[in-house]
């Protein structure tokens, strides 16, 4: 993903560009012939074309489109020293990506830079392509756990077509998913017609063995646009409701008749003992839900940073304990270039499976819009706009800086998250980081404010979540700012990266008498 063609009839100009351009980070291919370039394309796939308009045989223009028709992912550079407009409206009809006058000011300067922009986006495309994999793997995942579920699910896109039909709907109507799969609600069954009608909250299914009895919610999504639809959750209580129906039967005949009150005694402890089995049967499936609960946390802590890792000139230690299974914590490592790596912590309002999906949410706008974004201030705004469409009631805070090894320094924005402290290591003395900025996804316009900050080698960054404010001791107190501080200083002073935080999470549950959080607790300290 790294080759570059550079392709001009004059070997002088290929020569001077082989030695200026040439570097680690790229591998140089010359030509003189666009045929032989042309030919090599397939082969090679380079990342990025620069070719002379006026070539002979083949003009710049004819090579272009002949490349551009083999459906690669290069990027194309005309390099020329010609300026007529009429080329100039060719070359954009071919999909020419820029245009660079040879003898312009600064031409070589402007040719590397944007060669190495093409390389860049080829870096990009194969990250994307990998998410578009790990995509797959999660929707092979969901579709399992659908199929495990042991209620009937049915649900429809925004076009009102069938997109899941579950192996437990099957079971209950007889009708394969594969009979209705893609097809509109006007097409379906008459039966799945009164799943989807509101007016009929329960239904009566004929079937060889009896009449069965459907019981159902509906739930209309509206997470975006394109992402919203009809869920129908449905299950057969036919047993329920026959013992239901049986149990008020048995009550009626002993008002009825004294004598058969002890016969009918024993038909409802029968009865009862049914109803004890369906319990069992209820709390085994509880069991199930929960054990599906407990792997999709794992899968979740399985998505943040390593608990130590050094990233990007960054040592970085890190705690995360949800309060139940799945939490609405999350933060991340990401190295935006050579020289510079951002690091972002957000704490997500609630808790549970909701709270998860919208944190899942965010972390993948933040992956989208890192790769496009160097500034946090703009970042947050971009986060602010597209959470705000998707949240309600919910709400996200979350601190993010910037680390710029090549001035030593940091860029950071703050959005209503617990302040970080900054541990200057040559005189030991602590600074709170903040700007001014609302909660990501409150409001429609958030204003946020970025500030830089000097680094040096051996200073300190403690992040962290409200729950290490927020814990509260056997009185009711909370725990606050003001010790946090000074046990961070106190902790510096005796041990560092993962064990300091895993003295300070012991210090503040000691302070709680407690062996859990009521809140996710997360943490990470890293050093310059």
């Amino acid at each position: 993903m790294n080759d570059v063609f550079i392709i001009d009839p004059d070997k002088n100009v290929l020569s001077r560009l082989n030695k200026e351009l040439s570097s680690k980070d790229m591998n140089i291919h010359t030509y003189s012939d666009p045929r032989v370039a042309l030919d090599e394309y397939i082969d090679i796939e380079p990342s990025v074309v620069v070719t002379e308009i006026e070539l002979g045989v083949i003009d710049g223009i004819d090579l272009m489109a002949r490349m551009r028709s083999l459906e690669t992912d290069s990027m194309y550079i005309v390099y020329t020293n010609v300026q007529d407009p009429g080329v100039f409206r060719e070359i954009l009809k071919v999909g020419a990506n820029d245009y660079i006058l040879k003898d312009g000011h600064g031409s070589t300067r402007r040719l590397k830079k944007a060669i190495k922009e093409g390389l860049y986006h080829a870096r990009v495309s194969i990250m994307l392509e990998k998410a578009r994999r790990e995509k797959q793997d999660f929707d092979q995942f969901l579709r399992v756990l659908v199929n495990a579920l042991p209620t009937g699910l049915l649900v429809l896109d925004k076009d009102n077509h069938v997109v899941i039909w579950n192996k437990c709907a099957s079971n209950i109507t007889s009708i394969d998913g594969i009979d209705i799969h893609g097809k509109h609600r006007d097409d379906l069954p008459e039966i799945i017609k009164n799943l989807l009608d509101p007016a009929k909250e329960e239904i009566v299914l004929e079937k060889e063995d009896g009449s069965h009895f459907i019981e159902k919610s509906i739930h209309k999504i509206d997470l975006a646009p394109e992402m919203s639809g009809i869920i129908v959750v449905f299950s057969d209580t036919t047993e329920l409701v026959t013992a239901r129906q049986e149990l008020e039967s048995y009550l009626m005949e002993i008002t009825e008749a004294k004598d058969l009150m002890e016969e009918q005694a024993g038909k409802l402890a029968l009865a009862l003992a049914e109803v004890d089995k369906k319990n069992e049967i209820i709390e085994k499936q509880n069991e199930i839900m929960l054990d599906e609960l407990v792997m999709a946390g794992k899968l979740q802590k399985s998505l943040l940073p390593d608990k130590y890792e050094k990233i990007g000139g960054l040592d970085i230690a890190s705690i995360y304990i949800p309060s139940i299974h799945l939490g609405g914590d999350l933060y991340d490592i990401l190295e935006m270039d050579k020289d510079t790596t951002a690091v972002v912590i957000a704490d997500v309002s609630g808790h549970g499976v909701a709270a998860a999906l919208v944190a899942a949410m965010f972390k993948m706008s933040l992956h989208m819009k890192t790769k496009s974004v160097a500034s946090p201030r703009l970042l947050f705004r971009l986060l602010n706009r597209e959470m705000n469409s998707v949240l309600h009631e919910d709400y996200v805070s979350s601190f993010c800086f910037i680390y710029d090894r090549a001035v030593s320094g940091i860029t950071f924005t703050n959005a209503g998250h617990p302040t970080p402290l900054f541990y200057r290591k040559a005189d030991s003395s602590i600074t709170e980081l903040d700007t001014d900025g609302f909660f990501i996804g409150m409001f429609d316009d958030g204003k946020y404010e970025e500030k830089t900050f000097p680094v040096q080698r051996g200073d300190k960054i403690f992040l962290y979540t409200d729950c290490l404010l927020e814990a509260t001791d056997k009185n009711g107190r909370q725990f606050g700012k003001k010790r946090l501080k000074n046990l961070f200083l106190k902790t510096l002073g005796q041990t560092d990266g993962h064990q300091a935080l895993e003295t300070i999470k012991q210090n503040i549950s000691d302070f709680t008498g407690k062996d859990h959080f009521d809140d996710d607790f997360t943490a990470l300290l890293i050093e310059f």
